[in-house]
């Protein structure tokens, strides 16, 4: 019986994200990302190995795209969305990791309440579903957790080695995964492993080192990591309110639940260390340790990234599961409290608790994800992922490139395009299957642009001879065939 409740919980929450796995590519806030994903993806089912040389629209230099490496075979067959399913599936695998931890720092109890507190978080929610490597981050770094408490409860090696496969995937999805070294190293440390404490804190560095080399076979690889990071603000920056309400002025359109959440995500967390910690020390527990290690791995990439964390929305990923198990874990024992106080079943106050947390995230993602009540009078987004499109026919131009110029020798993009592929620029390109070889528009390799009046006549414009062209004019966007009149 607990298996199955443990299966609705996982699953339920990821029903209403279903019809989302269509979603045209890219969408708002996350279009670099997306374009990022979805290229990558593209380069590694057309080129293979051969895309580590070259660069792509929007590329990170960040790691090895494990994410995209996963979708290329959907991509391949034609999902060109591919990216949101390998998120959700990423996603389910995050819950089930997060009840496991749960259970096996407290009890069984925690493998319900972990599950449905990391869905109940609004960001949590949203990036279960967007062509990014987040889920698939938090998935990695908590199955890693999981199997070094596995291992030390069962002594089974394979359970080592599975903790230690997950860092290095983990490392080669985006190096900042590394992280995740710490809670690994402190739970066998705490329970007198020391060579594998060595091992796992070799392994960390060794495989980063070996992930940035190849990065760099890139024409301009280099990590853009110093530029955000904490030493180009200073240590002020925590001292000013700005850092810590960065991302709650909705500025990205987004509905509040998504803003709220960032917000309180990060002090909470600080919080939440803090006391582990502070538990940890007088009590010795291997659990407090855990998490107070877990949550200090999340909270080094804003606060050692502080300029970065400012401007990028996806810094709080590794936080969202440890503060999910944190909050069962302290909720367990409110509940226990509570139902001793009131004279209740704890079982029953913590199966309503859990019910409501699941039907929330249900009723959340349902509502600000898939635009539910789009269209009534309600004051919610009605679509919260294409209000930033200008042009609705970015992705039908798309297509109709893709059957005139399927292998990129006459496209020519022109009009008031944007100089980077994150709107109706990169919807063009991605849906036109081909793969572009640069990072930004214009320069070689990438779309050929003429920026020339709106109105001009396509196939008048500066180099439109024997060339498709696609035309952005006042907001319309549409494909011509020049080569004929050329």
């Amino acid at each position: 019986m607990q298996r199955r409740v443990e299966l609705v919980v996982w699953i339920v929450p990821a029903l209403a994200l279903l019809p989302l796995l269509t979603t045209p590519v890219p969408v708002t806030i996350h279009g670099p990302r997306e374009i990022a994903g979805y290229f990558q993806a593209l380069a590694l089912a057309r080129i293979g190995l051969e895309s580590y040389f070259l660069l792509t629209p929007q590329e990170s230099f960040s790691a090895l795209h494990l994410h995209s490496l996963l979708i290329a075979p959907l991509v391949a067959l034609g999902y060109v969305e591919g990216g949101r399913l390998v998120s959700l599936l990423a996603a389910i695998g995050s819950v089930a990791g997060a009840g496991y931890v749960g259970s096996q720092l407290a009890d069984q109890r925690s493998a319900l309440l972990a599950p449905a507190v990391l869905w109940a978080q609004p960001v949590f929610v949203r990036h279960a579903w967007v062509f990014e490597p987040d889920t698939l981050s938090i998935s990695l770094t908590t199955g890693a957790v999981a199997c070094v408490l596995r291992y030390l409860d069962t002594e089974d090696r394979r359970w080592f080695v599975g903790s230690a496969a997950m860092l290095v995937l983990g490392i080669t999805n985006r190096m900042w995964e590394a992280t995740i070294v710490l809670p690994l190293v402190v739970a066998l440390l705490w329970e007198g492993r020391r060579r594998e404490a060595l091992w796992m804190a070799l392994l960390a560095p060794l495989t980063a080192a070996l992930v940035s080399f190849v990065t760099e076979l890139q024409p301009s690889g280099a990590s853009t990591l110093l530029v955000h990071s904490t030493r180009q603000t200073g240590l002020g920056i925590f001292l000013r309110p700005r850092f810590w309400t960065a991302h709650l002025d909705l500025h990205y359109g987004l509905p509040a639940p998504y803003g709220l959440g960032l917000t309180l995500l990060l002090p909470l967390s600080v919080g939440a260390c803090l006391y582990w910690a502070i538990r940890a020390r007088r009590t010795g527990e291997l659990r407090v340790a855990v998490l107070a290690a877990w949550l200090a791995s999340g909270l080094a990439i804003p606060l050692m990234l502080a300029r970065g964390y400012l401007i990028h929305y996806y810094y709080l990923w590794a936080l969202l599961a440890p503060f999910a198990v944190t909050v069962a874990l302290v909720g367990n024992d409110a509940i226990d409290w509570i139902g001793a106080t009131a004279d209740q079943s704890p079982d029953r106050i913590r199966s309503t608790v859990v019910a409501i947390l699941v039907v929330g995230a249900l009723t959340h993602a349902l509502v600000f994800q898939a635009g539910a009540l789009g269209g009534t009078t309600l004051p919610v987004v009605q679509h919260v992922d294409s209000e930033q499109y200008k042009s609705s026919d970015a992705t039908e131009a798309g297509v109709t490139l893709r059957t005139l110029d399927p292998r990129h020798v006459a496209s020519l993009f022109v009009g008031s395009w944007e100089q980077d592929f994150t709107r109706d620029t990169g919807r063009v390109a991605v849906y036109s299957g081909i793969l572009f070889r640069q990072r930004i528009v214009g320069a070689p390799g990438g779309p050929d642009l003429v920026t020339t009046l709106e109105t001009v006549t396509p196939c008048e414009a500066q180099q439109a001879s024997d060339h498709v062209v696609v035309q952005k004019a006042n907001g319309t966007i549409s494909v011509h065939d020049c080569r004929s009149t050329g």
